[in-house]
């Protein structure tokens, strides 16, 4: 039981650590950012849920950087208080990391959509919520199309 317990640790922690490194991988992508900037991204895009404590995101970013995935852009001293403010930004290697991680989410979250959204529409049905039925099928078919529109803006142009 105990040593169920400390897989399950392992395990959070892994998908912790996964989940901050797309994070930081994600925010890199955008621009070369410090490790505030970095934290305050976070804490924005999750809506003030989650901000990383700064002694679990710099070990990360070195392990980032000893990976090969991040380097460093810049290093300013003047006008920081407490050392420096090391800028990073993604290497080719994090660009394709970056890339695979996207993949798998992809595939994930299209899963998860299948069974919350496109298996309850038959349920729905089954149960005699025809209308609402028809409610769910329509704004799926809204968020489709703005989403293939987007593509085909971003992919084909």
């Amino acid at each position: 039981m105990k040593v169920e317990r400390e897989e399950m640790k392992l395990k959070g922690a892994k998908a912790y650590r996964e989940s901050l490194q797309y994070l930081v991988l994600r925010i890199l992508a955008e621009k070369p950012s410090h490790g505030y900037e970095i934290m305050k991204k976070i804490e924005e895009i999750t809506l003030g849920r989650w901000k990383p404590a700064a002694g679990t995101l710099y070990p990360l970013l070195d392990l980032m950087q000893n990976e090969g995935l991040i380097e460093i852009k810049s290093c300013e001293q003047e006008g920081v208080r407490g050392g420096k403010k090391i800028v990073y930004r993604l290497t080719t290697n994090g660009w394709l990391l970056l890339k695979d991680q996207l993949i798998t989410k992809i595939s994930i979250y299209a899963s998860l959509i299948n069974f919350m959204v496109l298996d309850i529409i038959d349920d729905m049905k089954k149960h005699g919520f025809i209308r609402e039925a028809e409610e769910v099928c329509n704004s799926i078919s809204e968020w489709i199309e703005k989403i293939t529109s987007n593509l085909d803006r971003r992919c084909k142009g």
